[in-house]
């Protein structure tokens, strides 16, 4: 059990930094004006994908958290 909450955290834990790398190069790239903006959906995308990591984590924390208690571990 410690070995899947440990390996679920870390998967996480980098796909996390990974968005925050490519935030900072979107951010990067809309402020140098590398990017029109008819080519916005880049960036509607990116914060798609942050509402769906969000909107993950709590779903994560009862699965690997509280379901144990929930079955009697």
């Amino acid at each position: 059990y410690g070995s899947l909450v440990w390996s679920t955290i870390w998967i996480f834990g980098s796909f996390v930094i990974a968005l925050v790398l490519h935030n900072m190069a979107l951010f990067v790239a809309v402020w140098k004006g590398y990017t029109a903006e008819q080519d916005s959906l880049g960036v509607n995308l990116h914060a798609l994908h942050w509402y769906w990591i969000v909107a993950s984590w709590p779903l994560l924390y009862v699965t690997i958290y509280l379901a144990p208690y929930a079955v009697g571990k």
